[in-house]
């Protein structure tokens, strides 16, 4: 059996941000711009819409090196039916966003049901 308690050094490369970003993307909670075009295969918008903070990490080695570190730990961490297009992404957070709403309409009937009781 595969330990997975230390995944985190699988990829070294991808700044922390970016990994925890991309941990709540899959929990369903959109990105911001940059990592929002990455998961959509836009990477000539997500160099336009780098932040200030991914600009720095980007100049500290070459660009190529930081996306290829991003798209190694999106490819090996992130179901592939929730990247790879616009569709896809929207697709996913619509559906959590749902998912959320129903959970919390039971969670409600829950609590009416337990107050009736």
């Amino acid at each position: 059996m595969t330990d997975y308690t230390d995944r985190e050094s699988y990829f070294p490369d991808c700044p922390q941000n970016i990994k925890d970003s991309i941990r709540a993307y899959i929990r369903g909670r959109p990105t911001g711009g940059f990592l929002e075009a990455v998961l959509q295969n836009d990477l000539l918008h997500a160099v336009s819409l780098a932040d200030s903070q991914n600009k720095a990490s980007l100049q500290l080695r070459s660009d190529v090196e930081d996306f290829l570190a991003i798209l190694a730990y999106i490819y090996n961490e992130v179901p592939g039916n929730i990247w790879g297009s616009p569709e896809a992404v929207h697709q996913h957070l619509l559906a959590c966003a749902e998912a959320r709403k129903d959970h919390q309409g039971y969670l409600a009937g829950v609590v009416h049901i337990g107050y009736e009781a």
